[in-house]
């Protein structure tokens, strides 16, 4: 089965406004979450966003959340949706990864905003995504068995978001079980 038979890329929310797929005031509750209820907020003043036309559309949790927690934002200003890409570990350091898409006239498809997670680029990181260099690193630095769920992207909005990095994290390891068999493999004929 191909990529376009199992996914729908051309899925579009209709609206980002019509519910809240990021309960912030729920989140700011917990412990846990209050650094980044408090990172919000400062960033909503900073941009001067109303917070009630400001959404979160995507969550990168980078470790489970525990390591790094990267938001695709949308706000609406006129006729224009402009979308934000906000890292919360970095944006105390004044490190802003730049949107690979600013703006739309309607909600991004499954396709575009799979492109904007792609091409995004992170000041902190080497090489272009929100995703992948994380990943890459991962493998380097964990090995495989640690790799595996590290990196996850979530929406409320898109639904099968989280499905397709886990099916490209499976690709990866499949990658780099492949260019090791030949290694050991020649490690052997010593």
């Amino acid at each position: 089965m191909t990529e376009k038979e199992k996914y729908n890329l051309d899925f579009r929310p209709n609206c980002y406004w019509q519910r809240d797929a990021f309960d912030f005031e729920r989140i700011a509750k917990t412990s846990a979450h209050k650094k980044i209820s408090q990172a919000l907020a400062d960033d909503r003043e900073h941009y001067a966003i109303p917070a009630i036309k400001q959404k979160t559309i995507a969550r990168i949790l980078i470790g489970g959340g525990k390591k790094d927690v990267i938001l695709i934002r949308a706000y609406q200003k006129g006729d224009l949706i402009h979308y934000r890409v906000t890292d919360m570990l970095h944006f105390a350091w004044g490190a802003s990864p730049t949107c690979a898409i600013e703006t739309s006239t309607e909600p991004l498809t499954l396709k575009q905003l799979i492109y904007l997670i792609d091409h995004s680029i992170h000041p902190k990181l080497e090489g272009k995504g929100l995703i992948m260099p994380w990943l890459q690193k991962r493998i380097v630095e964990a090995g495989p068995d640690n790799f595996v769920g590290y990196v996850q992207a979530k929406s409320n909005y898109y639904p099968e978001l989280q499905s397709w990095y886990q099916d490209h994290e499976s690709e990866m390891l499949d990658q780099y079980y492949d260019l090791q068999v030949p290694n050991n493999m020649q490690n052997s004929d010593k």
